[in-house]
C-alpha cells in the first residue's frame, strides 16, 4: 500500500498497546507526505513500521511510538 498525501488521525483499535489504532501494518505500507496524529487508544502504529519516502511527520508525545523510524520529523523536533 503507498500512502501519499495523507493525514491519519483519531483512530482506535482496542485497548491493547501496540496494536496500531492508526496504522497496523502486517505487510508493506510506504508513505510520503503523510502526517500521523495520535489515536485515541493503544498507539499509532503497530507491527512493521511503515517504509518512509519522506517526508513524513509525526505527533510525539510521552504516549506515542512515532510510526517512522528514520530521520523524518516529529512534532517535537519540527519548528513552527
Amino acid at each position: 500500500m503507498l500512502l501519499i498525501n495523507v493525514t491519519i488521525s483519531g483512530n482506535l483499535a482496542s485497548n491493547q498497546g501496540g496494536d496500531g489504532g492508526n496504522i497496523y501494518n502486517l505487510g508493506t505500507i510506504s508513505a510520503k507526505n503523510t502526517l500521523v496524529n495520535e489515536a485515541l487508544t493503544s498507539g499509532s502504529c503497530g507491527g512493521t513500521a511503515p517504509v518512509s519516502l519522506g517526508p513524513n511527520l509525526d505527533y510525539a508525545s510521552a504516549s506515542f511510538s512515532p510510526c517512522f523510524s528514520n530521520a523524518d520529523p516529529t512534532t517535537a523536533a519540527a519548528s513552527w
